[in-house]
């Protein structure tokens, strides 16, 4: 099987920005009726009564396909941070639903015969005394044999990826989380169980993690970097690498900024160590703009600022992670990058000659 942490992971479009949206827009996704696949929206909602909903609608607007109460079925009511959508078996169908509460808790359900089914609690960060405002991605991923932890029952991998904010400082603080890709288990991940990663030790400033260190971090439950500002745009993760824009504001809540100048952090996905000489330099700050990869004039990859017909280069000579070792970094070619992705695998089709 091919390696997983190379592909370049699908990230929302729409513009983050200092202050996202008190209410997630609307997720497209696809679904199966009656053996016929029919894109749908999953969007919150609102009843009369001003109950909060998980809605399920054909098209957008369209037809109210299915709903599901929060409260009654124990989900967080207040949610600032989009749905992430799973799809378990590859055959290019929404199978599970994350929902994270802007208060730290993270929920799983499942659809099935046209019904939300009950959902499980994967991990309660309430202790962490965050508010969850985004959501950055669910990536899976696999890593070979010789570099996974014993720890780990199965290869793979999901990891989950959140953004949260200190309401006291209006800092921004990256969560990813691990999960077994198949888990079922009613161990609930807590923010305590989580590797702070913000500051690293004076030696692995200078020097690589040892295999031992590595396999250690990845038995963890997840890691935290805690920024010196908000999370500008969208973070994106390219080849292993987590690329995330940090701007600063002078007030708490500002939603804007003064500075003509912002943090770029690129971290390694497993462990949030550096993945160049250093885990984050000065770009220029561009509102409004997200991170993209383009291609220069030589035809090598760079990663960019985009807004509008308007890209901006801030790092060029871009590395991936490698399989050779656990910090194995080499660089990203456009001739060696994965163009053609999978999409789905379809077991069974109906109607196909």
């Amino acid at each position: 099987m091919r390696y997983l942490y190379f592909v370049l992971v699908f990230m929302s479009h729409f513009t983050f920005a200092l202050c996202p949206p008190e209410r997630p827009e609307p997720v497209r996704i696809t679904l199966t009726q009656q053996h016929t696949l029919q894109d749908s929206w999953l969007m919150f909602g609102e009843t009369a009564d001003h109950s909060s909903q998980l809605q399920l609608w054909e098209g957008y607007p369209g037809r109210l396909r299915a709903q599901l109460d929060l409260q009654n079925a124990g989900l967080p009511t207040q949610v600032q941070a989009k749905p992430l959508i799973e799809d378990a078996n590859l055959d290019g169908v929404a199978d599970f639903f994350w929902i994270m509460g802007i208060d730290g808790q993270l929920w799983r359900l499942g659809w099935q015969g046209g019904q939300f089914l009950p959902p499980q609690l994967m991990a309660d960060l309430r202790d962490s005394g965050l508010k969850f405002l985004a959501s950055a991605g669910l990536l899976r991923t696999r890593l070979p044999s010789t570099l996974a932890p014993l720890a780990w029952r199965q290869a793979e991998q999901q990891l989950a990826l959140f953004i949260a904010r200190d309401m006291v400082s209006g800092h921004d603080t990256l969560v990813m989380l691990r999960f077994a890709l198949n888990h079922t288990t009613d161990n609930i991940t807590q923010f305590s169980y989580l590797q702070d990663r913000t500051l690293l030790t004076a030696h692995e400033q200078t020097n690589p993690l040892a295999a031992d260190d590595w396999r250690a971090l990845l038995a963890n439950a997840g890691w935290y970097v805690q920024f010196p500002g908000k999370v500008s745009a969208t973070p994106n993760v390219i080849a292993g690498v987590i690329y995330a824009p940090v701007a600063n504001t002078v007030h708490p809540d500002a939603c804007v900024t003064e500075q003509t100048e912002q943090t770029l952090y690129a971290l390694n996905l497993h462990t949030a160590a550096p993945i160049y000489a250093k885990r984050h330099q000065s770009i220029p700050y561009v509102p409004d703009a997200n991170l993209a990869l383009a291609t220069d004039v030589n035809n090598q990859l760079v990663l960019v600022l985009s807004v509008d017909d308007v890209s901006i280069p801030v790092l060029d000579n871009l590395l991936k992670i490698s399989k050779a070792c656990h910090d194995c970094t080499e660089p990203l070619e456009l001739d060696k990058y994965p163009l053609w992705r999978r999409l789905a695998t379809y077991r069974s089709e109906l109607g196909a000659y």
